[in-house]
């Protein structure tokens, strides 16, 4: 069994032009219904390629803010050092050093 997949605007203009042959004084009525029918149909088309583009990109933020929430879960890797910081009160009111090795 084949399947054929056909685009409905391609059916319904053939079924408008077999109308038009059978009844050629409905020409002017059936290409204006055609012509709304099309323009409507790409007009609803339109908007649920932006609906659905719409929902993607919101879809990513909320992965974004779940990414942002799932940082506070991240273990410490560094160790605690011997010496307690600060060492007295007197170091703190001078400042610290930073050394880099």
């Amino acid at each position: 069994m084949i399947l054929c997949i056909v685009d409905p605007l391609i059916v319904l203009q053939i079924v408008f032009t077999l109308r038009a042959v059978q009844y050629p004084t409905s020409i002017p009525l059936s290409l204006a219904s055609l012509h709304l029918i099309r323009e409507n149909a790409q007009s609803f088309s339109s908007s649920i390629f932006a609906l659905l583009d719409e929902t993607s990109n919101m879809a990513e933020q909320l992965a974004s803010v779940r990414k942002l929430y799932e940082i506070e879960n991240i273990p410490n890797k560094v160790v605690d050092g011997r010496e307690p910081f600060p060492e007295n009160q007197q170091t703190l009111n001078n400042g610290i050093s930073v050394e880099f090795r």
